[in-house]
């Protein structure tokens, strides 16, 4: 079976159908029980139009009739993907539907570019980009929308857009894995196979549900509380109020770490201190710093929202490496408390009290209940009065991984990840209520002479002026060095 199935995702296809010992969950369809993101989302509307939107290097020779192959083997392959919303007693319900429901020729369109130009692609992503997106509406079931680019200097390319309901950042990995391999069997002649959902999101959902009321969860209560009880003073002009900001203020800064600086990081990362410490001691430090110099004591800490992947199959006892839905976990953690607070000055006069912030940020972290699963079903779920009632932090982070290690680029159904992905509008739905003043995302990517740490602060234009944020990044890309030993 080696030889006949040359790739583990082959191979897992092939055992998957290889007889009765190895069964497939029976289908299931229905209502799905809100997640703690979603029970988030539902809770401030306006969220008709907020999507997760890429763009993918098509075939060169394909044809529409392949693409919506392609396309309805995602479709008919997961369940979130045929999802529709609907209004019940108990509040907005998602339910699934079976195979088939979704036709992929509904969905796709054709954009022929006149010129092969990069100024008209880009004009031609942003425009279809926005038009697809505001087609979309989970209560009519229009969850996924594609559109097939051809003439342009990248070949053929196509835009893809779903739902958050439907998907997050693993779903995207799980998908393209999938279509890549079933272009690999079509070329050769073969006819495609998809693994199941193992676990289904519906059955991931109603087990979050049980969990939320067991006593593991109370047991995490007071924990909780203490990350959001003491004051987090505005970083801003004022503190973000989701009733008047929305997503349209949303403005991004990229930040770009030199590949010799980003090398050194990289190889002083341990298990225990990896990238995420290294990048929230970095935050802890650049703010403690903008609030010693806004006159705010920095010892109250750094309050942040972190996010994760949230698949805790080991916690659960489920397997979700081939299922699409939002399974992302987001929840509080204050740092550099007390004495643990360093600002930038500090720590370059002192390289030991950066040390030491690291220290207290990979301390802190491990320490989190469960990589803090269970916060969510305490707030959202259980809905207890005390996490309610607190303020929700300004600073949202969430570290992307290295992408300079996802695979080639270039090829049949791989990411495109250049110049044309800034095409792509950042407000999807500019009408969503945020809740935040910096949501900061970073990741390592590739270039042409090694890794290189890119970190984009998202920044809110109502509580900012474009000279703090100058301020703020300068004074990140400070911590990093010192943190990197530079």
């Amino acid at each position: 079976m080696l030889f006949t199935a040359p790739t583990i995702r082959q191979l897992a296809a092939s055992i998957d159908a290889a007889g009765p010992d190895n069964p497939v969950r029976s289908a299931e369809y229905g209502e799905v029980m809100p997640l703690p993101m979603v029970c988030w989302l539902y809770e401030h509307g306006n969220y008709r139009r907020f999507t997760h939107t890429i763009l993918l290097q098509l075939p060169a020779e394909i044809d529409r009739s392949s693409i919506e192959s392609m396309l309805q083997l995602l479709l008919d392959g997961h369940d979130m993907l045929r999802s529709t919303l609907v209004d019940t007693p108990s509040g907005p319900r998602l339910i699934t539907r079976e195979p088939g429901a979704v036709a992929a020729a509904d969905l796709l369109t054709r954009v022929e570019l006149r010129r092969p130009i990069d100024a008209e692609f880009h004009a031609a992503i942003t425009r279809s980009a926005r038009t697809i997106i505001d087609e979309i509406d989970p209560r009519t079931g229009a969850v996924v929308r594609a559109v097939w680019f051809s003439g342009s200097e990248e070949g053929q390319v196509l835009l893809l857009t779903a739902h958050h309901l439907a998907v997050d950042v693993v779903s995207w990995h799980i998908m393209l894995g999938e279509v890549a391999e079933a272009w690999r069997s079509v070329s050769s002649g073969e006819a495609p196979k998809m693994l199941p959902e193992f676990t289904s999101y519906r059955q991931w959902s109603e087990l979050m549900w049980q969990r939320a009321t067991t006593p593991e969860v109370a047991a995490q209560h007071e924990y909780w509380v203490t990350q959001v009880r003491e004051p987090d003073p505005p970083l801003g002009v004022r503190h973000p109020d989701p009733t008047r900001d929305i997503w349209s203020s949303l403005r991004v800064t990229p930040v770009v770490t030199p590949v010799h600086v980003t090398e050194r990081l990289l190889a002083t990362l341990t298990r225990e201190e990896g990238m995420r410490e290294f990048l929230l001691a970095a935050m802890t430090m650049t703010i403690a710093s903008w609030r010693k110099e806004r006159g705010h004591d920095p010892a109250f800490g750094t309050l942040i929202d972190l996010e994760g992947h949230g698949r805790a199959d080991a916690i659960m006892g489920t397997d979700t490496t081939n299922t699409v839905g939002w399974f992302t976990s987001v929840f509080p953690i204050r740092l550099g408390v007390g004495e643990a607070a360093v600002d930038v000055e500090r720590a370059e006069e002192d390289p030991g009290a950066a040390r030491a912030l690291l220290d207290s940020v990979a301390t802190h972290l491990a320490a989190i209940p469960n990589e803090g699963l269970d916060y969510g079903l305490l707030r959202y779920i259980e809905r207890t009065p005390e996490l309610r009632a607190a303020a929700e932090p300004q600073i949202q982070f969430n570290y992307m991984g290295r992408m300079d290690l996802g695979g080639v680029t270039g090829q049949p159904w791989s990411l495109l990840t250049g110049p044309q992905v800034d095409a792509l509008p950042i407000d999807p739905e500019p009408d969503l209520p945020l809740h935040f003043a910096l949501i900061i995302g970073a990741l390592v990517g590739a270039s042409s002479e090694g890794p290189q740490l890119v970190t984009n602060w998202c920044w809110n234009e109502a509580l900012f002026a474009p000279a703090d944020i100058d301020r703020l990044t300068d004074l990140w890309r400070r911590s990093i060095n010192v943190l990197a030993g530079e």
